[in-house]
């Protein structure tokens, strides 16, 4: 039931057509198979022409908007470099980028302000390109980061997604302790998702994104490490 609920969602963001995810998605996928790789192999056996099945329906579903969605792209892509258009998907984000790091080389230690964003995008995008739109954000977390809060708000993200990968890769590597791998695998989606897709969007500054950061950050490192921290505190005094 697992493998079928998994396989309609990895279905459903393909279907959705956001391209900046279905990278992340594919990897997490591997990566999933690679940790839980001997349960995958029981789980399989004798099942391998039902899943090979849902694959290739997923596939069938799935490919029409695949290469609608980079026929778009490789469109996009052929105006910015020849024609120099940045009035598309594509142009726009490049355009946005450029933007963030020129703010960025403005004020580098502290940033802008978050208040201050939506404004500085408008006028740069308006000033440089001469396209007059609105955005919240770079279209790069790390690069809204960077305006909004500097070097110092950047170094403080990079470095708790860093404690959050070395604490997963830890108890990933406690074969004894399944709740504990458990815990180290949510870790490791959350920030494989968090850090992979906040390269082309948003990281934290909306309401939904921030709740399933702290939901899935707090679930993750009970697991992974307040169990056994629990265990080991309820345990008797040892009799002297």
């Amino acid at each position: 039931m697992l493998l079928l609920a998994f396989a309609a969602a990895f279905a459903a963001v393909l279907l959705s057509g956001s391209r900046s995810i279905w990278g992340v998605m594919i990897v997490l996928a591997v990566v999933l198979l690679l940790i839980c790789r001997s349960r995958v192999a029981i789980l399989l056996k004798g099942r391998l022409l039902a899943l090979a099945g849902i694959a290739i329906l997923i596939v069938i579903l799935a490919s029409g908007v695949i290469v609608e969605r980079f026929e778009a792209l490789w469109q996009n892509m052929d105006k910015l470099t020849e024609g120099g258009d940045y009035n598309s998907s594509l142009g726009l984000r490049v355009a946005v980028w450029k933007i963030g790091l020129q703010l960025v080389a403005e004020d580098p230690l502290f940033g802008h302000g978050m208040q201050n964003v939506s404004a500085l995008i408008r006028e740069g995008v308006e000033q440089n390109f001469g396209i007059q739109v609105g955005f919240t954000h770079f279209h790069n977390g790390f690069l809204t980061i960077l305006v909004e809060g500097g070097i110092v708000a950047g170094l403080a993200i990079i470095a708790m997604f860093a404690l959050i990968t070395v604490i997963a890769v830890r108890s990933l590597a406690k074969a004894g302790d399944r709740l504990e791998r458990l815990g180290g695998a949510v870790l490791l989606m959350l920030a494989a998702v968090y850090a992979g897709g906040g390269t082309v969007n948003l990281i934290f500054g909306h309401d939904i994104l921030d709740t399933v950061f702290m939901i899935f950050l707090i679930i993750g490192l009970f697991l992974a490490r307040g169990t056994s921290r629990l265990a080991d505190a309820e345990a008797p005094a040892p009799f002297r």
